[in-house]
């Protein structure tokens, strides 16, 4: 296996019980999603509500609006902070092409939330099975 092919499946192997467990320890992220930013392709979500395609894939677009291009120019995170709500994005510094997203409730602080996003991917436990 070639160390580009090494380094692509490690990146893509964050797992839906991994995301999962990242929610429950941070209730704040009311919904969390790994997209694939190149391909504009929602790979999967965790949110205790059920959230119609359409929005999934608009937080997908905007994600990959965001935090796309070339990983040299492009940013590597943004926040929005709105009256409804915030939406964080995170690009995988592993694999560029994928990112994090998660939203939260208004009047929380984003940093937090983004820096346990951080945290998160930085983790060899994001690429496991919740423990």
């Amino acid at each position: 296996m070639s160390a580009n092919t090494q380094m692509k499946s490690d990146a893509t192997a964050i797992t839906r019980e991994g995301l999962s467990a990242f929610r429950s320890h941070h209730p704040d992220c009311v919904l969390a999603l790994w997209t694939d930013i190149e391909a504009r392709l929602v790979l999967f979500v965790d949110s205790d509500l059920r959230h119609p395609q359409e929005g999934l894939d608009a937080l997908g677009s905007i994600a990959s609006c965001v935090l796309g291009g070339a990983p040299e120019t492009a940013p590597d995170s943004a926040v929005f902070v709105e009256p409804t709500g915030n939406s964080l994005f995170l690009r995988d510094k592993t694999q560029a092409t994928h990112a994090l997203v998660c939203t939260s409730g208004p009047g929380l602080d984003p940093n937090d939330l983004l820096l346990a996003m951080t945290e998160f991917m930085s983790s060899p436990a994001a690429m496991d099975v919740a423990q």
